[in-house]
């Protein structure tokens, strides 16, 4: 950490807690496998942001070939996640670009 940030002072988000800036509400959601203490984020309920949790190719989500941390754990967090994936979330990765499955 930069000598600026008081390390004691930083408050680790936790699964399922919602931030809220102005209007904007985000939900933190626990994703490990990648890393430990990964998480995504879902934002007003319409976009997710994934980070390294999975990939997508040819619209199918994947593990993040660069997964070391537990490809297993990984594999249990994409099943986890996709239970909360409709057609209408626009789901940003970090590497694989955006993902919409919208028709519409």
């Amino acid at each position: 950490m930069p000598s600026e940030i008081d390390v004691m002072k930083i408050i680790p988000l936790q699964d399922g807690q919602e931030l809220t800036f102005g209007e904007t509400i985000i939900k933190c959601i626990k994703a490990p496998g990648h890393t430990k203490g990964s998480m995504v984020y879902l934002v007003d309920g319409k976009y997710l942001f994934t980070g390294d949790a999975f990939k997508i190719e040819n619209g199918n989500i994947k593990v993040h070939p660069y997964t070391f941390s537990d490809r297993n754990v990984a594999k249990k967090t994409i099943k986890q996640l996709k239970k909360m994936i409709d057609d209408n979330l626009i789901i940003f990765t970090s590497h694989f670009g955006i993902y919409n499955n919208n028709k519409n």
